[in-house]
C-alpha cells in the first residue's frame, strides 16, 4: 500500500491509491491485448455488438478497417490508463489541489459521452461494457475522495 505523511509527520495508508493503480494497470493490459491480439478482439467485440455470424457481412477490407479502429482504441486505452496509473500513484498522494477532480472528470466525461453515444446509436453492448468500467473505477474513486482538494 501506498503511505503518505499525516499532519503530525507519521504514516497513514491510502487503500484506494493501490485499488485505483491495480484497475488502471490492468486496464492498461486489455488495451494492450488490442494491439498484440487483434484478431481475437476483432472476434470478441464483432460477437458482442453483431452476433454469431459477423464476420460474414463484412469484407477483407472492411474487417481491415475495423481491426485498425481497435488497435487505436487499445493503443489508446494503454496510454491513457498506463498515465492514470503514473497519476493515481505520483500526483494524487501529494494532494495537489484539483489532481483528484481532474482525474474522476475526465473519467466521467469519457463515461457519459461514450455510454451515451453507445445508447443512442443502438450498441447497447458498449453501454453495459462501460458500465463494467464504472463499477470497476468507483469505489477508488471513493476511496481517494479525502485526497481531493479544490
Amino acid at each position: 500500500m501506498v503511505d503518505h505523511l499525516d499532519e503530525a509527520g507519521g504514516r497513514r495508508r491510502e487503500p484506494g491509491i493501490d485499488y485505483l493503480t491495480a484497475v488502471s494497470v490492468a486496464t492498461a493490459a486489455g488495451g494492450a491485448s488490442f494491439v498484440l491480439f487483434p484478431d481475437l478482439v476483432y472476434d470478441v467485440f464483432g460477437w458482442m455488438l453483431y452476433g454469431a455470424d459477423f464476420a460474414a457481412s463484412f469484407g477483407d477490407e472492411e474487417a481491415a478497417y475495423i481491426r485498425l479502429a481497435h488497435t487505436v482504441m487499445g493503443a489508446l486505452m494503454a496510454g491513457w490508463f498506463a498515465f492514470t496509473a503514473w497519476f493515481v500513484r505520483g500526483v494524487l498522494p501529494r494532494r495537489v489541489p484539483g489532481a483528484w477532480n481532474a482525474l474522476v472528470l475526465a473519467f466521467l466525461l469519457w463515461f457519459l459521452l461514450d455510454t451515451s453515444y453507445s445508447v443512442l446509436s443502438g450498441f447497447w453492448q458498449n453501454a453495459v461494457l462501460n458500465l463494467c468500467f464504472l463499477v470497476a473505477f468507483a469505489p477508488g474513486f471513493w476511496l481517494t475522495r479525502s485526497l481531493r482538494l479544490v
